[in-house]
């Protein structure tokens, strides 16, 4: 399996997932780049790139149309407005997010 991390990401949790997989992290923040979705899917599709984990990039038509690979976006935010869901149920491809990751950060901040 191969897995391109596309957002910050728990060093420890990488090193985690390569002990099962190919793991590459390409972080929005120290890249500054946030990849035009035909683009990506074509690297996608070059690189082989069965899952996708993405926190500001976009997953649209554009990207599913250039790789035949992908079985899985994960979205590491609560909000899924930046992946087309039934695009990606139309191309077999799963979509997990992570709704709640914020709320003990969250709950910790005192009230003014």
């Amino acid at each position: 399996m191969n897995i391109l991390i596309l957002a910050p990401f728990d060093a420890g949790e990488i090193k985690r997932l390569e002990s099962r997989a190919n793991v590459i992290q390409e972080s929005w923040v120290d890249k500054q780049k946030i990849y035009d979705p035909g683009e990506l899917g074509q690297r996608l599709d070059k690189e082989q790139i069965d899952c996708l984990l993405i926190e500001i990039d976009f997953v649209f038509p554009e990207l599913l149309e250039q790789t035949k690979v992908l079985k899985l976006v994960g979205m590491c935010r609560a909000a899924l407005n930046q992946v087309d869901i039934p695009a990606c149920t139309e191309h077999g491809v799963g979509v997990i997010y992570t709704p709640q990751r914020n709320a003990n950060a969250v709950a910790d901040i005192p009230s003014v």
